[in-house]
């Protein structure tokens, strides 16, 4: 995708319509690049179907939960962190921002692993895994004693 840059934060993205048959430009701004970026990437790795849609108050909601839990309940880590739904939102949408459906967890392979797809999703991010919680206190125990 070709971007045109306007100024540091925002983009003019073209798109040819061919039944118009006319140039179409999207401004975005580099916010919402992001979170389309992130959506898309999320959709091909199978982490939320397509048209699984976030809350507003998600980002908020993930902040707090991560300033709160800072650390991969599996290994400890502090980089590339996720705030795993224990029960997915796209299936339980009411517990998308409930604090209790919540588990941090690394994509930092620190231990040669990535802890939010072995544990998290037993290995794909197709999988829910029901027993998270005590498959990340267990891996934890494991790996740091």
């Amino acid at each position: 995708m070709i971007c045109l840059t306007l100024s540091e934060s925002i983009c003019l993205y073209p798109r040819f319509d061919f039944g118009t048959r006319q140039l179409i430009f999207f401004v975005l701004d580099k916010y919402t690049q992001m979170g389309i970026i992130k959506q898309v990437k999320d959709v091909v790795q199978g982490k939320a179907p397509i048209g699984a849609k976030r809350s507003s108050k998600w980002p908020a909601v993930r902040k707090n939960h991560l300033k709160l839990h800072p650390e991969c309940a599996v290994c400890g880590d502090k980089k590339k962190l996720e705030v795993h739904h224990i029960k997915p939102f796209h299936l339980h949408p009411e517990l998308e921002l409930e604090p209790t459906n919540l588990i941090t967890m690394c994509e930092s392979k620190s231990y040669g692993i990535i802890c939010h797809l072995l544990i998290g999703h037993n290995g794909s991010y197709q999988k829910i895994n029901p027993n998270v919680i005590e498959d990340a206190k267990a891996w934890h125990k494991k790996l740091l004693g």
